[in-house]
């Protein structure tokens, strides 16, 4: 028997805009993996509802806003970076929903500082826009 077609998404509002699907979707076919990935608008206050209409097949969502502060309250844990950063933006859904925030290490090249850095913590929660530096 076939192992099920795996799920995984992007979700936010609006999300239309998003290219996620189409490079994650290359990027499965280019490792010879049968997943796939599609963009879900999913508003503040709607990912509770979101998470449980989810079955086993689903393996891990991106979050963009106003979602990632809401998944904070949402997982059973979460990654120092997560944590630091006030917010959650991809979910790994693997013997239960690990929160992570690739925005942090991703973006800045003060992450390192990162706990101790207010700016880099407010950037990466989408909290607001930094300021110029």
């Amino acid at each position: 028997m076939a192992e099920p077609t795996r799920r995984c998404g992007v979700l936010g509002d609006p999300i239309e805009h998003s290219l996620s699907p189409v490079l994650h979707r290359a990027g499965y076919a280019a490792v010879g993996l049968d997943w796939t990935y599609d963009a879900h608008r999913v508003p503040a206050g709607g990912l509770p509802e979101f998470l449980a209409g989810l079955d086993p097949t689903w393996r891990g969502l991106s979050l963009t806003m106003p979602l990632k502060r809401e998944a904070m309250t949402l997982v059973d844990d979460v990654t120092p970076h997560a944590t630091v950063s006030g917010a959650v933006n991809t979910l790994v859904l693997d013997d239960g929903l690990h929160g992570h925030n690739t925005d942090l290490p991703g973006r800045s090249p003060r992450s390192a500082n990162a706990p101790t850095d207010p700016w880099v913590r407010r950037w990466c929660s989408g909290a607001e826009p930094p300021p110029p530096r």
